[in-house]
């Protein structure tokens, strides 16, 4: 029989970005070197690193660690500015456009950058691809973006430029490759010079302690309750040594050939590169294996804050020398003894890296991707098995699983003909074989099959635990501690489908969903094509294509072409962010904006099409504002009047009597304003009303209340902004609209996002009064929510999260079945390139569910049930996810289950 053997990996990505430590501030632009190393730290709020993440720079609103990703090469220019290159990924600060993310660029296309430091703080600038306009950066979305100069302490505008300290390593020293760690189950009484121990604070009140260790990504020591185990590379941050310092004092090193820096009273303790701070190490109260240890130049102890529910700092407290034991300062050494590792372990750390798959998918679907792995091993290995534990709900919810293997990093669009392992055996902890591997990165993907009748509203996910292999022995690689990143999975709804996926018909980036109904019911979707770049419209061209779906979503046309710009006029330059209408004799309306400028900066162009086939084909006018259909209520000849507007993408409205309205965003002289852009004719004219619907707008949405009014959803950071309005179809073609005063709304709240507004039923005999609006309900562009109103808009109570992680722009239409449709951005998972667009809907029944625990009345009820007997002689009562929860008595149900829509012996009731 062969030896098995273990091998445990703790590594979740070896190439995560390496920290680096932050050095001084640099205050004047002559301390900057040509072609040295520098930090950047934004002012904005939060004061975070700027970070290049590979197509945009990060400024999240909150302090980040600084890694390799926020060091930046200066390279001056012969006229002084300066090109901006990233350590991380070889790119520069592109030029800087209004309004648009900063992206980063080859060293061709790289912004010349002025840095105007005064006080200390730089002010950085560069002109525009135009060559005349300066532009400065901004935070916006918690991404760098260009923007008109502001004074010198706006602070958004502004970064502290730091050196780097290059020298503390994340490496483990050479001398731990190749070994596994033993560690002693019994403490040394004393020290001895250059053995590795790990160190455990014996500290018990009110909390237990743990093994100290270093936190690679801050350089300070902390304390976890995890004991250190595997390979001595993984277990390097654990491991300390002494060596001599003379005096009887010792300089503590680590596995990564830090040392421990002096200790600091009510500070973290840190490390530093050289050995320069000798520790003096005592016996707390002459006890053997209970040890204080005290920095000679500041006299401070190392003390060890409570673990609670996770790691806690090792901290400098206080200068008395310990005389008892037990105590949060009392150290115990326990020796590790490393050996060599077996010449058949072929996965080391590092070695395995595992991100979660998708968050949603839909019943029936196949190629439900569950989780992708990479597997770098050193050697051939002749087989290897994949171990997984399902939870119940994946195992009741999947009728198999299987894993492919690729060669690209974007599954969604390259997704093989054939998988390389497969299994049916559904169980508890479940495998999947793959023969013969090569040395060297393997990328695989582990997806399943979903069953037809899936529980709705279900979390799917797999978590890996082993990796058995074969080499030249028999060996595997515990993978617990990173098999399930986040321990997050894939939400079940009735239908689910990526319809534009990234990196598909020669288009990296999807953005900007649209989607109506056609005058059969059918759906048409439009969406941005934005090729390789995934910046707004104005910094590059991008078309307008549509897609039809005449089976409920299920499967999807070909493109057809809605706008296409021609990349060289200023007007027809490119297309995008379009919104939908369908006129009441059932043509369909695509209002988008267009142009080669910025909404920000100087867009005033608009681009309408028509589709009398119902979105198969489209017929272009360029330019509506500069054509005879169109006419501002602003001037009296009918020209544009406002120096900039965009269109809101996404839907649009039409009335009861026939009135087709989209939102806009307008700059004038009251500042940035909604003004409704309207038709009375099927859209064969049109124009913009005079009104203002909305002070300080962005994208905004309309829906039109039961007594013809209308509401009105504007886009905001934080609380939602809204108003109603009243509006009278003239007999000379023209719209009269009331507004009232506008407010915000705090049960509405989120990030500054597009999202949409959904009347779903209206009051009646047979139903409810719905309303439903969809958004991003978390500061960053993540957690897409459902929301649901009662009273017609008035408040709002949140029904359900449609995406719990990357997310961005939605719309929602009504389908012929009940069922609401949901077309939005998704970055849950994602290679690099954007969103995926993504395609879910929820049905009827879970709809009316929500409406009835959100305290809704339906029109119909029941207040107590005897069932009817089953064919097995008991009436067994369900929830809509096809869950059996109770076989109820003959008695009254009505106290025993909380408000819904349950099925009883195959009949909805509704439980009040």
């Amino acid at each position: 029989m062969m030896a098995l053997v273990i091998f445990m990996g703790f590594s979740a990505n070896a190439k995560a970005q390496a920290s680096v430590s932050v050095g001084k501030q640099i205050t004047q632009e002559s301390g900057i070197v040509d072609g040295g190393k520098y930090i950047l730290q934004s002012q904005a709020s939060g004061t975070p690193y700027i970070t290049d993440s590979g197509t945009y720079y990060s400024v999240p609103n909150k302090a980040n660690t600084a890694t390799t990703a926020c060091v930046y090469y200066f390279y001056k220019n012969d006229d002084g500015m300066w090109k901006i290159k990233n350590q991380n990924t070889g790119k520069y600060w592109g030029v800087p456009e209004y309004n648009s993310f900063l992206e980063p660029a080859g060293v061709y296309e790289a912004g010349a950058w002025s840095l105007n430091m005064s006080g200390g703080i730089a002010f950085p600038r560069a002109k525009a691809a135009n060559g005349t306009t300066v532009l400065s950066i901004d935070r916006s979305s918690q991404k760098l973006v260009g923007w008109t100069t502001k004074s010198s302490n706006y602070s958004a505008q502004t970064m502290k430029i730091y050196e780097v300290v290059t020298d503390i390593s994340t490496e483990a020293l050479p001398e731990l490759e190749n070994k596994t760690v033993v560690v002693s189950s019994t403490p040394d009484k004393d020290v001895e010079l250059g053995k590795w121990y790990t160190m455990f604070d014996r500290g018990t009140s009110p909390d237990a302690h743990g093994y100290l260790f270093e936190k690679v990504d801050e350089h300070k020591l902390y304390n976890t309750a995890t004991a250190p185990s595997g390979t001595a590379v993984a277990a390097a941050k654990y491991l300390v040594r002494f060596l001599d310092a003379g005096n009887g004092q010792y300089y503590v090193q680590n596995g990564f050939g830090n040392y421990f820096g002096a200790f600091e009273h009510q500070s973290v303790v840190t490390v530093v590169a050289k050995a320069s701070e000798p520790v003096i190490i005592g016996k707390i109260a002459g006890y053997d294996a209970h040890f204080y240890f005290q920095t000679g130049s500041t006299g401070v102890v190392m003390d060890a804050n409570d673990i609670h529910a996770g790691d806690a700092t090792v901290v400098g407290w206080g200068t008395t020398v310990p005389t008892s034991i037990n105590g949060n300062n009392d150290w115990a050494l326990y020796p590790v003894t490393l050996e060599e590792l077996a010449p058949e372990i072929a996965l080391f750390d590092g070695d395995v890296t595992v991100t979660r798959g998708y968050q949603t998918t839909g019943r029936g679907n196949t190629d439900a991707l569950l989780l992708r792995m990479e597997v770098a091993p050193s050697q051939t290995l002749q087989q290897v098995t994949f171990r997984f534990t399902l939870d119940e709900a994946t195992r009741n919810n999947i009728s198999s699983l299987y894993i492919y293997e690729t060669k690209e990093t974007e599954f969604i669009a390259n997704i093989p003909e054939t998988p390389v392992g497969t299994t049916d055996d559904v169980a508890a902890t479940t495998s999947v074989t793959v023969e013969n591997l090569s040395a060297g990165l393997h990328r695989f993907w582990l997806c399943a099959t979903i069953k037809e009748d899936a529980n709705l509203g279900d979390i799917l996910k797999a978590n890996l635990t082993t990796i058995d292999y074969t080499s030249t022995a028999d060996a595997s690689y515990d993978a617990t501690s990173i098999g399930n990143p986040n321990r997050q999975g894939m939400k079940v709804f009735d239908q689910q489908m990526f319809v534009f996926k990234p990196t598909t018909d020669n288009c990296r980036y999807y953005r900007i969903p649209a989607m109506i109904l056609d005058k059969d019911g059918n759906i048409v979707v439009a969406i941005d094509k934005r090729y390789n770049s995934n910046s707004d419209l104005g910094n590059h061209k991008i078309d307008v294509v549509s897609m039809r779906s005449e089976d409920g979503g299920r499967t999807w046309q070909d493109y057809a072409m809605v706008a296409k710009g021609d990349g060289s006029t200023a007007a027809y330059y490119g297309y995008g962010d379009a919104a939908l209408a369908r006129a009441v004799n059932g043509d369909l309306v695509c209002i988008m904006a267009s142009g080669s400028k910025t909404w920000g900066y100087g867009m005033v162009t608009a681009g309408l099409a028509r589709s009398t086939d119902d979105g198969k084909t489209w017929t272009l006018v360029k330019n509506l504002l500069d054509s005879p259909a169109f006419f501002d209520e602003n001037n009296a000849d009918g020209s544009l009047s406002v120096s900039n507007i965009f269109t809101s993408s996404g839907k649009g409205l039409t009335t009861t009597d026939g009135v087709i309205m989209f939102t806009t965003n307008c700059k004038n002289s009251l500042g940035t304003v909604c003004y409704i852009l309207y038709s009375t004719d099927n859209g064969s004219h049109w124009r913009l009303s005079n009104a203002v619907a909305y002070t300080g707008t962005d994208e905004s949405k309309l829906e039109q209340l039961n007594d013809g009014s209308l509401l009105l959803s504007v886009r905001q950071s934080g609380n939602r902004g809204w108003n109603k309005a009243t509006y009278t179809k003239n007999n000379d073609g023209t719209v009269t609209f009331n507004w009232g005063s506008q407010y915000r709304q705090s049960d509405i709240w989120g990030n500054a996002c597009n999202a949409d507004l959904l009347y779903y039923t209206r009051k009646s005999e047979t139903e409810p009064d719905i309303m439903l609006h969809s958004f991003i309900n978390t500061s960053g562009r993540e957690s897409l929510q459902l929301s649901m109103s009662l009273n017609a808009g008035s408040n709002w109570k949140g029904i359900y999260n449609i995406q719990p992680n990357g997310s961005c722009y939605s719309t929602m239409i009504t389908l012929p079945n009940g069922n609401v449709a949901i077309l939005f951005e998704d970055e849950s998972y994602s290679a690099g390139n954007g969103y995926a667009i993504n395609f879910v809907t929820v049905t009827r029944e879970q709809i009316l569910d929500w409406f009835v625990k959100a305290g809704g009345e339906l029109p119909t009820s029941i207040d107590g049930l005897t069932p009817d007997p089953s064919p097995k002689g008991e009436g067994s009562i369900y929830d809509l996810t096809g869950r059996r929860i109770s076989v109820p008595s003959a008695t009254s149900v009505r106290s025993v289950f909380p408000k819904g829509v349950y099925v009883i012996n195959g009949k909805k009731v509704i439980m009040k």
